[in-house]
Formats: structure tokens, C-alpha cells, sequence
């Protein structure tokens, strides 16, 4: 009897079917490699992150800067559209080599008592392109797409029309130089 409980241990051993599993070695070192590899380029975008300051641990104040809005630059297409009465408008080019002068000249002008708003327009920007001119201004025009600019102009607008121009850096500085600069 024992000889008969051996043999069916043998042939139970015998019929289980064999389990394979489905993972070679090749593919769990393909997974493996894959892990290491996304976590270390999650350790270099965690450092790099934290280098540059897009993360920051434990400054919970912010530094808080006040919003300002600043109407004094508008875009050339805009002169004739402002909302006083009478103002002036200064078309230049802030990369320039007298922008400095143009500046300086707009700020000493604010201080003063009776000043006109004023408003700035530079040309470099690529908005105002269409008002480029290379040669001759076209400055006494009625509505802004007539508007060609080729040097420095200061326009004086009275009920949103063209009253006084003055093109050049001398006009502008003579203009200026009249309210005690």
C-alpha cells in the first residue's frame, strides 16, 4: 500500500501542468532600466526646478508688487483717439541715439505747471511699422492711417486733429526749450 500512495504522489507530480510566467529576463531588465531611467530624469527636473527658483520650500510670503498701468506709450494708430480735449504726442525711435534726450525732454515738460498731457509713440515698435516713412513725413493728415512718420515729430492735437508739428530733434527741443528747460 505504500508503494501505490509513492506512485500516485508520482503521477500527481506527473499531470499538474507546468506554470510559466510570462516575464523573461530580458523583459524585467528592460522594465528595471525604464524606472531608473524616468527616475532619474525626475530627480534632474526636481533639482533643476529648484534651482532655477520655480520651487521654493518654505517661503509662503510673496513678494507683492503693485500692478501699475501706464498710458503714456500708445501706438501711432492711437493719437487721434485720446481723451482729452488737447494733448501732445511724440513719435520717435526709443532705440535711438537721441531717445535719451526725447525722454528727458518729456519728464522735464510734466514737471511743469501748464503742461499738456502727452503721450509716446515709439517706433520701433512693429506695430507702428505702417506709419514708417524712409523719406517724407506725411504729418498734417486727418485721420491716423494717413499718418507717415520718417524722424522724430511732436504733434499737438486739439479736439483729436492735427494742430502744431514740429519734426526734428531741433523743432522738438525749441518746442520744449519754451517752457523754461
Amino acid at each position: 500500500m505504500a508503494k501505490k500512495q509513492i506512485q500516485k504522489k508520482k503521477v500527481n507530480k506527473k499531470k499538474q501542468p507546468k506554470i510559466t510566467t510570462a516575464y523573461s529576463p530580458e523583459l524585467k531588465n528592460v522594465i528595471l532600466i525604464t524606472v531608473i531611467v524616468l527616475f532619474v530624469l525626475a530627480a534632474v527636473y526636481f533639482f533643476t526646478a529648484l534651482a532655477t527658483g520655480k520651487i521654493q520650500f518654505g517661503k509662503d510670503d510673496q513678494d507683492e508688487t503693485e500692478t501699475t498701468i501706464q498710458y503714456e506709450e500708445i501706438l501711432a494708430g492711437e493719437s487721434f483717439d485720446q481723451a482729452e480735449e488737447s494733448y501732445l504726442v511724440l513719435f520717435y525711435y526709443t532705440d535711438g541715439v537721441d531717445a535719451g534726450l526725447y525722454d528727458t525732454l518729456l519728464s522735464v515738460y510734466q514737471s511743469k505747471e501748464n503742461a499738456l498731457p502727452y503721450y509716446r509713440v515709439d517706433m520701433t515698435n512693429a506695430l507702428n511699422q505702417m506709419y514708417r516713412a524712409t523719406e517724407g513725413s506725411n504729418l498734417y493728415v486727418s485721420r491716423a492711417l494717413d499718418l507717415k512718420i520718417s524722424e522724430p515729430a511732436l504733434i499737438h492735437f486739439v479736439n483729436h486733429q492735427v494742430s502744431v508739428v514740429y519734426e526734428g530733434k531741433e523743432a522738438i527741443t525749441e518746442y520744449f526749450n519754451q517752457f523754461g528747460q
